[in-house]
């Protein structure tokens, strides 16, 4: 299979360019392939994430935007974008037109006209605008409602549980001093959710209220016109940018040192049985656990748990053992108590998770504990969700105040595209930052994947299924666990982390028997995964090191120590171009390893052969290293 099969994001052909934009004191960037206006900033400040806009069916779908007619005109101070977008989908058929203008003044305004040529039943329909966690979360604002009156507020600082602001006209916010930014809404009446909820880092203004019934029928020649302006309020000096336009730079503090959070794999449930190679390369990683999970609603759980007991046993590793109760939950307890008494399987960690439950039941976790306590078994118990943290938030906070709580992260709720996927890495500190609200115990982040898993959905013919990313092959999936990593390393109050699976598509490697879908989720029958060797480059190390990063949309990294005082850095570009970036290394010499288009074969193929491979020595300049990194290439490099 060629090479670059393996390096590309999607496994097929490069994106379209970014189109670097500016309207007076404003940049933003255009993606022309999802028609995402992106990064407005006033200097290096974002006072915009994204404007885009989105047709969402009946199951809160996004239907692709089968993009035609795309004109870009771009000058020195502005631009003007237009485009047609047709989404044909099933019964859905929808047909909008999409104009982008960015004036020398700084006026940016994103237009939507659209027309239903079908009758079709609809969520949501229109532009959407994402505002940028950092700058915005606990600042000050001005809002005004679709009445006309207005009010002083604040963005939320902590996760808002529901939408914070509804009928909302326009919102204006301090971006830095003398500067102010304003975005007027206007065709539709737009509320704002705290996406936070949901793994995404932005606050997201919308139009149709989740406070009105849905789905609703659009019948042909219904239209929806909808405009979003922004304008900028300077009235000081020209605020022009720093970071901005300049090589991106990972930096190592040297004072603070923190212990490396305990990190492991969930057992694939779909290859249970391990090779003895499987078992080698595991048994590399140093995993801390194993999660196993056990659905007591199906006849085969403890055939699950005798299986999982054997690899856990193979990997010398601890056992987390995540236990789905259904709405039997009584008699599942007991035959579970039966099984328990028998075996005495040693678990690290259980994880009681409910099938038909949004959050774990108070109940169940309260007879959970008589059960542990009755069979003199260990008894740290997390409790909470399988679904999205925004179950947290919704429920009661006593439900889980004896336990730690657990929930899944990943990064493409709403949107699936590269850019947004390395933004929401960010969003699980604001999540740690806000669960004490619900329980005082260290939180369980677990599992950490891709997309997120269902079960619900039958495959779509000729396409792989919802939950699963051919990424996930891919050096775009190395790089993105780099970025995960680095902000979840360093991240106090965390008990620990289970990433990905062991064997398979949603693994850190590919089955012996390879994928079901080789033209859709392109990989090498037996190989390792790119991101196999991030979670490699963490073994033998026991403490984090804070680690940052001047852009870090475009690189970022994590760095390691051990109490023999090696060092180590993994770092990653993420960008799907090439770029050149430095890192502040002191007067060390480093040894360094690279992952890029032109290893990851071998990577892949030769794992072990690999990892021994030191592609250059580079010595410090200045107290820096500068190297020019390819697409989403992965960087090990030790200090000598």
């Amino acid at each position: 299979m060629p090479a670059n099969t393996h390096f590309l994001p999607t496994g097929s052909s490069p994106r379209p360019a970014v189109v670097q934009l500016r309207a007076g004191p404003l940049t933003a960037e255009f993606e022309p392939d999802i028609a995402f206006l992106r990064h407005i900033r006033l200097g290096d400040h974002e006072v915009v994430r994204a404007i885009y806009g989105a047709v969402r069916n009946h199951e809160w779908k996004t239907v692709a935007l089968g993009l035609q007619n795309m004109q870009i005109e771009v000058r020195d101070q502005s631009f003007h974008i237009t485009f047609d977008a047709d989404c044909h989908e099933g019964d859905l058929n929808f047909f909008w037109r999409g104009e982008i203008i960015g004036t020398e003044t700084g006026l940016i305004t994103y237009t939507f006209d659209g027309e239903a040529r079908s009758n079709f039943l609809k969520n949501r329909i229109g532009l959407c605008v994402l505002h940028p966690i950092p700058e915005c979360a606990g600042r000050e604002m001005e809002i005004e409602f679709d009445d006309g009156q207005r009010a002083s507020s604040f963005f939320p600082k902590a996760i808002h549980a529901f939408q914070p602001f509804s009928q909302i006209r326009r919102i204006t916010h301090g971006v830095v001093a003398g500067a102010r930014s304003e975005v007027c809404f206007g065709g539709d009446v737009f509320e704002m959710e705290d996406q936070r909820n949901y793994s995404d880092m932005s606050f997201k203004i919308y139009s149709t209220s989740v406070k009105l019934p849905f789905p609703t029928l659009m019948e042909t020649g219904s239209q929806v016109h909808q405009k979003v302006t922004v304008t900028p309020q300077i009235s000081g000096q020209p605020i022009l940018p720093v970071v901005q336009g300049r090589q991106a730079q990972l930096s190592i503090a040297t004072t603070l040192i923190l212990p490396k959070p305990a990190i492991g794999l969930s057992l694939s449930l779909a290859h249970p049985v391990l090779s003895p190679v499987e078992i080698k390369r595991l048994r590399a990683l140093q995993l801390s656990h194993l999660r196993v999970d056990l659905r007591l609603g199906f006849p085969e759980w403890e055939a699950d748990l005798h299986r999982g007991l054997e690899a856990v046993a193979q990997l010398g590793i601890q056992l987390n053992l995540g236990l789905f109760f259904t709405q039997n939950q009584d008699q599942e307890l007991a035959a579970l108590k039966l099984v328990l008494a028998r075996s005495r399987p040693s678990v690290a960690l259980w994880l009681l998770l409910h099938t038909h439950e949004r959050v774990t039941p108070r109940p169940l976790v309260e007879s959970f504990y008589n059960l542990l306590t009755e069979l003199a078994l260990p008894a740290f118990v997390a409790a909470g969700t399988h679904g999205h943290y925004v179950d947290l938030t919704q429920s009661l906070p006593s439900t889980l105040l004896t336990t730690s709580p657990c929930f899944p992260i990943n990064p493409q709720v709403h949107a699936f595209d590269t850019t947004t996927m390395i933004e929401n890495v960010a969003t699980v500190a604001e999540m740690v930052e806000s669960a004490p609200a619900f329980s005082v115990q260290p939180v369980v982040i677990s599992p950490i994947t891709l997309k997120p898993f269902s079960n619900a959905q039958p495959p779509v013919p000729g396409e792989i299924p919802a939950d699963l990313d051919s990424r996930q092959s891919s050096l775009f999936g190395a790089a993105w666990t780099v970025a995960s990593l680095a902000r979840l390393v360093g991240i106090k109050n965390v008990h620990s982390l289970t990433y990905f699976e062991t064997v398979g598509v949603r693994g850190v490697m590919e089955a012996l028997s390879g994928t079901q879908w080789p033209s859709l989720f392109p990989s090498i029958p037996g190989a390792v995964y790119p991101l196999y060797h991030v979670l490699a480059d963490l073994a033998g190390f026991t403490r984090i090191l804070p680690t940052s990063s001047t852009l870090p949309l475009h690189l970022d990294g994590f760095s390691l120590t051990n109490e023999s005082g090696q060092q180590r850095v993994v770092l990653a570009n993420l960008l799907p171009d090439s770029q050149t970036i430095k890192i502040k290394t002191g007067t060390q010499s480093v040894r360094v390893r690279l992952m890029d288009e032109d290893t990851i074969l071998m990577a892949q193929e030769r794992p072990e052969e690999f990892r021994e491979l030191s592609n250059l020595t580079l010595d410090s300049m200045g107290g820096k290293i500068e190297l020019t990194l390819k697409p989403y290439a992965v960087v090990c490099m030790d200090y000598l």
